[in-house]
């Protein structure tokens, strides 16, 4: 199959998916305490998913909603 010379050089299909990370990983990299993190995943305020009773933080809405870049801390 042919690849568009245009399709490789975009950068989502260089992209890798990002790891979530669990509480405890998010809130050594948030700097505070996973209940902080958990309270504000419960009440809808942090970007967070419930599965199978872990929750679970995606980096770059961890670092949008910190506002900062993802590899500043």
């Amino acid at each position: 199959m042919y690849n568009h010379p245009a399709h490789e050089s975009t950068p989502i299909a260089n992209r890798q998916p990002e790891r979530p990370w669990r509480t405890c990983e998010a809130a050594a990299w948030a700097g505070t305490s996973e209940r902080y993190l958990l309270d504000l995943a419960r009440a809808g305020i942090l970007p967070a998913k419930k599965i199978s009773g872990t929750w679970w933080f995606s980096p770059s809405k961890l670092a949008e909603f910190f506002g900062v870049d993802s590899g500043d801390r």
